[in-house]
Order: C-alpha cells, then sequence, then structure tokens
C-alpha cells in the first residue's frame, strides 16, 4: 500500500488518528509538523512569528521532499492543515501513497482546539470567523487532493481510524 497520508484542517484529527492508525497496522508514524518543529529547535508558532508563513510553507514542502527522497514505506503521515494547498505538494503527497482527507465541521474545530494562540492562523480577534473562512477556503482544495474522506465530527479517533480503515482496504 505504501503509506497513508492524512490531510484536513486543523483539529481534523490527524495527529491523534495518524498515532492509532500507525500502531494498529505495525507502521512507523511521522506528523511533518512535530518534524518541523524538532529540526528547527521551535514550535510551529514560533516560527511563523519569528519567520512568517511563507517561511513555514517552505519548510513543510522542504519536509514532504525529504520524505520522497528517503523512500518512506509503511508510514502514516500527518500533514500540516497547509501543507496541501501548495500544487507540487498535492503532486508529492499523491506520489507517497493513499490521501485520507480528515473531514470536519467549523464548529467542531471550534471546540476541539483549546488554546487559540498556539494556532498562528487563529490569533487575534474573532477565531470563530477565522476558522470558518479558512475552512471553507481549504475544503475543496482538500477534497480534490484526497484518495478517500473520513468525517470526523462526533466520532472517537477511534471510531475515524476504523472508518480511514473500512474506506481504504
Amino acid at each position: 500500500m505504501g503509506n497513508i497520508i492524512l490531510i484536513g484542517f486543523m483539529g481534523s484529527g490527524k495527529t491523534a488518528v495518524g498515532e492509532k492508525l500507525a500502531a494498529g497496522l505495525g507502521w512507523h508514524f511521522i506528523d511533518t509538523d512535530a518534524r518541523i518543529e524538532e529540526e528547527q529547535g521551535m514550535a510551529v508558532a514560533e516560527i511563523f512569528a519569528a519567520r512568517g508563513e511563507g517561511y513555514f510553507r517552505a519548510l513543510e514542502s522542504d519536509c514532504l521532499r525529504a520524505l520522497v527522497q528517503a523512500g518512506t514505506d509503511e508510514t502514516v503521515i500527518a500533514t500540516g492543515g497547509g501543507m496541501p494547498l501548495d500544487g507540487e505538494n498535492r503532486r508529492l503527497l499523491s506520489g507517497l501513497g493513499m490521501v485520507v482527507y480528515l473531514r470536519v465541521t467549523a464548529e467542531t474545530v471550534s471546540s476541539r482546539i483549546g488554546d487559540f494562540s498556539l494556532r498562528p492562523l487563529l490569533d487575534g480577534a474573532d477565531p470563530a470567523q477565522k476558522i470558518a473562512a479558512l475552512l471553507g477556503g481549504r475544503e475543496a482544495i482538500y477534497e480534490a487532493a484526497a484518495d478517500v474522506s473520513v468525517d470526523t465530527v462526533s466520532l472517537t479517533a477511534a471510531q475515524v481510524v476504523s472508518a480511514v480503515l473500512e474506506e481504504i482496504t
């Protein structure tokens, strides 16, 4: 099968689902945001603050290219929510394996994200409005980039894992 790549908006459960899915399959797990944080020695929010979104997006693309060059296999990869926005990234993701879009509503994102200050794109006034606008602008891109889509609203991570396995097998 190659790899399973989880895409979707922040709060969709990519990391929690990815960890459980990888454990269940006996595969490796990679969270691209965590990998970038480790390589940069700072949190994503700090990278945004110090260097800006464009710099972070370049780091995401570099991370993705490194995964492709490494010949990553039997790995569940949780991507950052913005990674699929870039056309070249979508092509690379598709070549890495099965791309699964974890769908979520703006209301669910708002309820799942505890500290908005840790999410640079939501920092400031009216994060709920920002969530709705960002998600609305990304949904079609996520759908187009994915091989399959799984709804995560009102489901636990374990239930989403079951739904993903059902969709891809």
